[in-house]
């Protein structure tokens, strides 16, 4: 009743402006920059002018900011095969929607510390998948290699008597010795793109926990 009251008498004192609470109704996400115009266009018709240009901006904005948003490290171009929140940074694998092309990338706050891609042109193999079934779960990992390291991206599933249990991180090796177990704090997961994109090899273990 309330906003009833309101309208009526934005009609009243704004005439022929009203038909600008139009596109306001229609985004109830904003409601309190209406109520705040609203008081302003019934001071002076100078005021509606300048109150709908900056509804008009906010609402440009929302749906920009919604649109370009990506996860983890990804691009507003990539989405995200895996991204885990580790306790100093973020590692994320994506692949490009126009390409194709997978790059991993581990940093924080906008630095990138490591940064791995397979470059389609080349037409060079540097991602590789595997998977295997458990009783009431399953393991998969994505396995890449750079400077000497291996890193294995895991996402595992084990079947106990209180309920599957769930883990995933980063394993990494240098050379056949395994130096680093690192446990993603996000409910992170190896996405189902992975099983159709990245090139399979045998399961093998890798001591994730």
């Amino acid at each position: 009743m309330v906003r009833q009251t309101q309208l009526m008498s934005l009609t009243n004192m704004a005439s022929k402006k009203t038909v600008f609470l139009m596109p306001i109704m229609a985004f109830p996400a904003v409601t309190h920059v209406e109520v705040w115009h609203q008081q302003d266009i019934l001071r002076s018709d100078g005021v509606v002018t300048n109150a709908c240009r900056a509804i008009s901006v906010s609402v440009i904005t929302f749906v920009s900011a919604v649109a370009a948003h990506a996860e983890g490290l990804c691009a507003t171009k990539e989405t995200a095969i895996f991204n885990c929140e580790l306790e100093k940074t973020v590692s994320s694998l994506c692949q490009s929607t126009e390409n194709g092309t997978l790059t991993y990338r581990n940093g924080i706050d906008g630095k990138i510390n490591l940064q791995v891609s397979d470059n389609k042109e080349i037409k060079k193999d540097v991602f590789y998948f595997s998977n295997t079934p458990y009783a009431g779960g399953g393991e998969a990992h994505i396995r890449f290699s750079q400077l000497g390291y291996t890193y294995y991206l895991y996402d595992r599933t084990v079947k106990a008597d209180e309920g599957p249990t769930f883990s995933t991180g980063i394993v990494i090796y240098r050379g056949k010795r395994k130096i680093s177990n690192l446990t993603c704090n996000n409910d992170a997961s190896i996405r189902a793109g992975a099983y159709q994109s990245i090139t399979k090899e045998t399961y093998r273990s890798i001591g994730s926990r």
